[in-house]
């Protein structure tokens, strides 16, 4: 008999249990912390690189959060449908799922804290009616990043057809054009 997380008892075989894959998590040294939030997309580069190394920093220095060489991670990771994602993942020092459980309040709190302060705010679905005349796209900016050096233009340019392509190609029409038209 197996006792499940919600005290609820489950009754197996013999056979099943041997031949699957148990994870016993009395055996954990520590539990993972992974979340992904959301800021609105109205928050700047500079903002965003702030959020980051707040985060990073704040995990870092938690009494209770494992400073490794790859973790704590914090990586702004995608452009969500409403928010720009960022990805934390940090080891909590606990096997108890109690104790987990109250850092994770603690540092999730603390997360809130960083985002605001920043001047940002977390994003949810939404949407923006405009009322008034479009004037466009804001000029571009002048930025090395636009900037292509002379010579490395890549541009799709199609092959020139081989023989062996020409002959396909006649085949192909010849194949259609001999169909009868009523």
């Amino acid at each position: 008999r197996i006792r499940k997380f919600d005290d609820t008892r489950v009754t197996m075989p013999n056979s099943d249990i041997s031949r699957a894959k148990i994870t016993n998590l009395t055996e954990r040294r520590d539990i993972l912390f992974k979340h992904v939030i959301g800021v609105r997309y109205e928050t700047t580069v500079e903002q965003l690189e702030r959020i980051v190394a707040a985060i990073d920093t704040q995990l870092r220095a938690h009494y209770m959060v494992l400073d490794e060489t790859d973790f704590p991670r914090v990586y702004v990771v995608g452009f969500g449908a409403s928010s720009i994602d960022i990805d934390i993942r940090a080891h909590v020092a606990t096997e108890d799922r109690h104790v987990f459980t109250a850092i994770q309040q603690e540092l999730l709190l603390l997360i809130l804290q960083i985002v605001e302060a920043a001047g940002s705010g977390f994003a949810f679905p939404s949407s923006t009616t405009y009322l008034v005349d479009d004037a466009g796209l804001p000029s571009p900016l002048d930025s090395d990043l636009l900037q292509i050096p002379p010579g490395e233009r890549r541009m799709y340019t199609p092959s020139t057809p081989t023989e062996s392509d020409g002959q396909l190609a006649e085949e192909s029409v010849a194949d259609h054009a001999s169909v009868d038209r009523d």
